[in-house]
């Protein structure tokens, strides 16, 4: 009895055909709604913090040295790609990518720092506050 079970299942399996994808060599197209990791750019960004507060993992500090200088810090190495952030940026300076190969040998891969400070502009331009920005 057990016998014919088996090659009930056997023959099953074999009428199936090949069920697993050339993945290295095709690649599937990514999904529309396909969330990958978070992309920054750091000239939208006003540093107004909204993503640090309201992300979950906590993978994004903020760092303020001084009045004049303010640290924005993607570490990206518990992200779970919830996207939060870019959801909450009032200037649409983080996007989520389509890219889900995102395996890597070092932490650092993913890790971005940029840097904030304000310097007195010229009194012959402007008498504000100008934004300088650095990244590194």
């Amino acid at each position: 009895m057990w016998l014919i079970s088996k090659i009930k299942e056997t023959v099953l399996c074999l009428r199936a055909g090949r069920v697993t994808l050339s993945y290295p060599v095709n690649p599937r197209p990514v999904p529309a709604r396909f969330r990958g990791r978070p992309v920054f750019d750091p000239h939208k960004c006003i540093g107004c913090a909204g993503c640090a507060n309201n992300c979950p993992a906590r993978e994004i500090l903020i760092d303020d040295p001084c009045q004049e200088m303010r640290i924005v810090r993607y570490v990206g190495r518990r992200c779970t790609y919830c996207g939060r952030c870019a959801e909450l940026c009032p200037e649409k300076a983080i996007t989520m990518s389509k890219e889900y190969e995102n395996a890597s040998k070092t932490r650092t891969t993913y890790a971005r720092t940029w840097k904030y400070g304000w310097e007195r502009a010229s009194a012959a331009a402007d008498a504000s506050k100008a934004l300088r920005f650095w990244t590194n």
